[in-house]
């Protein structure tokens, strides 16, 4: 084994493990701010809020197929 393929082996490794935490952090994010805007029932803010909602459940999803995706390429395939 060169030291070259030992170093790229290494940094594949640890670019998927980042790939495989993104997500969380996506998720982690859209949660917060679901929490941030759960108690605002202000008639001018109501398309704020509607976006944020659906934007926040697509981040949150998306981040779920995502983990599952890296994990089945990761440690089951």
């Amino acid at each position: 084994m060169r030291e070259s393929e030992r170093k790229r082996a290494i940094a594949g490794l640890g670019m998927a493990f980042i790939s495989v935490f993104i997500p969380l952090f996506h998720f982690i994010l859209a949660a917060m701010a679901l929490y941030t805007v759960k108690d605002i029932h202000t008639k001018p803010l109501r398309l704020y809020v509607r976006t944020t909602k659906w934007m926040s459940y697509l981040t949150i999803g998306m981040s779920v197929v995502e983990c599952l995706y890296w994990v089945y390429v990761l440690f089951i395939h």
